[in-house]
């Protein structure tokens, strides 16, 4: 009689074996419209069909106790070439020097203006308060945000993102992401971003724009007036960027400019602020429409595909090293099973490695290695740790009414 065991066994080995490389494919699936999104996107970046400004550019900066922020940055971004540009900078009511730096650099510098928001203002949201008034006091049509904190990467950072200010144009994301120290943390959060980044990419490239990264972000003046800029999120406090992007951005005219010599990066933030920044980026994330939520969804299937693609791997090792014991000798019938297995175990780690390699060519990052494997497996714990942590704080998320 044929041995039952062996039988089910093999069957067993069988199923585990090609269930690590369904699941294996259906993560890379997930994952790789938003991973390859920047080399895509560069791919179709036509030099001949590139605009010249004719105008000039208006980049609005808003601050808050963030004197020496600026002391170090401005001068970069005063520094740019190839276009003809302004600076506004718009004050909050600071305690440092924030107000006597901007005025120095004013002085000195023609192209750079000031304006500041009352300190009788009682918008629940400043910082939607201080982009309305930097673009109402800007005197050309394209806007250009970004942070105090924030170093543009070329002095061409401008005439870069210019290049897609055309006529079917509304909104121009650029890339922005932390400077990196060369430490975990560090490593960790320009990857999280990165992410972040290459969804926005992602979903402006299928026709439809859910957010943006405020520290690098073009938009006209004449269509953030008309549609009447944060008018349909005012009880939202958190998450201008994003939500700005999404009330001004229509089907098909958006543009992605994701090059290194036009991104953007930002000082690194205190663990704190940054932790209070994704519970903030999780609750605008549910303003910011059903794409928006679908691309979440299929981030959240990837996460818990590679959970199955692990235990399925352990399963695997446990019955063939309980075989092995058992009949104390390797059955060499089992190659079979054993080496596709162990191919799509070794494989698994390498697929974001893969994937995300064009779009770091693009954006200037350096390589991650083997990490983005570990992120990944780690990404579920501390999305339900910020959803928890939203869902505490969820009153001082909305205006109350």
């Amino acid at each position: 009689m044929p041995d039952v065991q062996a039988i089910v066994s093999e069957g067993l080995l069988f199923a585990l074996a090609l269930c690590a490389w369904l699941l294996l494919l259906a993560v890379t699936a997930l994952r790789l419209r938003s991973y390859t999104a920047a080399k895509r996107i560069s791919k179709k970046d036509d030099p001949a069909v590139r605009t010249t400004m004719t105008s000039g550019v208006s980049v609005v900066i808003t601050a808050r106790d963030q004197a020496e922020q600026l002391e170090r940055n401005l001068p970069h971004v005063l520094a740019q070439e190839g276009v003809r540009f302004e600076v506004v900078v718009v004050t909050d009511v600071s305690t440092d020097e924030t107000a006597d730096v901007v005025a120095r650099f004013a002085a000195a510098h023609p192209n750079m203006r000031t304006t500041f928001i009352p300190a009788s203002s009682r918008y629940i949201d400043r910082k939607k308060l201080a982009v309305t008034l930097g673009v109402r006091a800007a005197r050309y049509e394209w806007i250009v945000l970004t942070e105090p904190d924030c170093l543009p990467a070329d002095s061409h950072w401008l005439e870069g993102l210019s290049h897609r200010f055309s006529p079917d144009v509304d909104v121009v994301l650029g890339y922005a992401n932390y400077a990196d120290d060369g430490s975990r943390y560090a490593s960790r959060i320009i990857y999280e971003r990165l992410k972040d980044n290459l969804r926005r990419f992602a979903a402006a490239d299928a026709g439809l724009a859910r957010g943006g990264d405020g520290c690098n972000l073009a938009f006209r003046k004449s269509t953030f007036l008309a549609k009447k800029g944060f008018a349909d999120s005012l009880t939202i406090t958190c998450g201008a960027d994003d939500l700005l992007v999404h009330a001004l951005a229509g089907p098909r005219r958006t543009a992605v400019v994701p090059h290194a010599a036009c991104a953007i990066r930002q000082e690194l933030p205190a663990p704190d602020a940054y932790a209070s920044r994704r519970i903030a980026y999780a609750e605008t994330c549910r303003h910011l429409g059903r794409r928006a939520r679908l691309q979440q969804l299929r981030e959240g299937l990837a996460s818990s595909f590679s959970w199955l693609l692990m235990l399925v791997f352990t399963l695997y090792i446990a019955i063939r090293s309980e075989e092995t014991v058992r009949t104390q000798a390797y059955d060499t019938l089992r190659l079979a099973h054993d080496l596709p297995a162990l191919l799509s175990l070794i494989v698994a780690p390498l697929i974001p490695a893969l994937l995300l390699r064009g779009s770091l060519n693009v954006t200037g990052e350096k390589r991650f290695g083997l990490r983005p494997a570990f992120y990944d497996l780690a990404q579920p714990f501390r999305w339900w740790r910020r959803k928890w942590q939203r869902f505490r704080y969820r009153h001082d998320f909305v205006r109350k009414q």
